[in-house]
């Protein structure tokens, strides 16, 4: 199974072209730290950012409408783009 690379809402790469490329990129520890802050979001954040309850956010978690990266009892995180996605339909 490839899965794709998505940097934002519209670009997905299919990894297998990545790979294929053969270019390494050096990515540094607070590259990644950067790229967290700005794409995860948690439960408070993606509600905040789609203007519902946490009840209504569950509920499409549930229906497979957004699916979270890490599920925890006090909380979930998302991917920024997946919530958006969510927002512009």
């Amino acid at each position: 199974m490839i899965l794709p690379l998505c940097i934002n809402i519209s670009i997905n790469v299919p990894c297998s072209i990545l790979y294929e490329s053969g270019t390494k990129i050096p990515l540094k520890l607070s590259d990644f730290a950067s790229f967290v802050q700005v794409n995860i979001l948690d439960t408070t954040q993606a509600c905040d950012l789609l203007e519902c309850t946490r009840q209504n956010l569950q509920y499409m978690v549930k229906n497979s409408r957004i699916e979270p990266l890490r599920e925890d009892v006090k909380g979930n995180l998302y991917l920024k783009g997946e919530v958006l996605r969510e927002l512009c339909k």
